[in-house]
């Protein structure tokens, strides 16, 4: 619990350290707030600008909108949306699942495909299944998530008709939980593969690697000569201690996953956090931005931390004080 509360306040100044750079560096990018706020038919007039201007503060120096900006965070509020006007706490919750729905699965796929492909890799070391599928690991590396999430569109959606490309249900279906479940599920599937192809790439790389190390440490031939079968010292033995090392990757694939759904969700039409920032970002929504900024790094730093504390799972020997 000690470890735990240390961890969560030193949070506190990375957040405002991230918020910083983001504020500064949103408010030196080209463009106006004050002219998306304002009626199109008033951009002509001048005096309208400058009373936006004045009305949200954008004529005071970026460090102080800085302050009170994050004044209002601390309070608990986060503004109103320049375009919709609405609150943007109100508009991050209800965008906030699908992002973590989208990522949380593309990461389960991630995990049980990469390590179970990384473990059959390390089973049969150079033969040809292992060399075709390191092979395929490393052209899924080097892969755009939106190049393949396009591929997966041009087969499955406009060539065979599977799957659809865009949303998250279809609209105005009805019917038992389970065909809603199934439905949602069709919808997701393409964002998800797309999301998850790359990662799934380095998870077998490196689970292979570590598989192999393991296998060559003094106690699984100890473990060997006992006479224990293959699948014991495999999954009794080598497996566990070959994933001690696989968790450090956990935390460390969660920013990927996050930036990459900034992407997935506008190419798939996802109401999520991603594509919520994207169109804050091309109107100068400022309040939604730093939201969607705050938002993403909260869910970054839970992420590396709950793979920190995965590690005592792993393996009981680590003792956090």
């Amino acid at each position: 619990m000690k470890y735990l509360l240390k961890r969560l306040l030193m949070m506190l100044p990375m957040l405002v350290g991230i918020s910083l750079v983001s504020y500064v560096i949103m408010n030196m990018a080209p463009g106006d707030a004050a002219s998306m706020y304002v009626n199109p038919e008033e951009l002509r007039n001048q005096v309208s600008i400058d009373a936006v201007r004045e009305k949200l503060q954008l004529d005071s120096p970026v460090l102080v909108r800085y302050a009170a900006w994050l004044g209002q965070v601390l309070q608990g509020n986060l503004g109103y949306s320049y375009i919709s006007r609405q609150p943007v706490a109100s508009e991050i919750a209800a965008r906030l699942v699908p992002t973590i729905q989208l990522s949380v699965a593309a990461l389960a796929l991630e995990l049980v495909v990469g390590v179970s492909l990384g473990i059959f890799c390390a089973k049969r070391q150079y033969r040809a299944s292992d060399n075709i599928l390191s092979l395929l690991s490393f052209v899924g590396m080097s892969m755009p998530s939106f190049w393949f999430g396009m591929l997966l569109i041009l087969f499955f959606t406009l060539r065979v008709g599977w799957l659809p490309s865009m949303g998250l249900v279809t609209v105005g279906l009805k019917g038992p939980w389970h065909v809603l479940l199934a439905d949602r599920a069709r919808h997701m599937a393409m964002p998800v593969i797309a999301l998850s192809f790359a990662g799934v790439g380095s998870w077998l790389r490196f689970q292979r690697a570590s598989f192999l190390d393991v296998m060559g440490q003094d106690y699984i031939r100890t473990a060997r000569s006992k006479g224990l079968k293959e699948g014991a010292v495999t999954w009794r033995h080598a497996f566990r201690n070959s994933c001690i090392p696989v968790v450090t990757m956990l935390g460390g694939s969660l920013p990927g996953l996050i930036g990459g759904s900034f992407v997935i969700e506008n190419m798939f039409g996802i109401p999520g956090l991603g594509r919520y920032g994207t169109m804050a970002v091309l109107a100068r929504d400022y309040p939604a931005v730093m939201a969607v900024t705050l938002f993403s790094s909260i869910l970054v730093m839970a992420g590396v931390l709950l793979s920190d504390l995965l590690y005592v799972l792993v393996d009981p020997r680590i003792k956090y004080s």
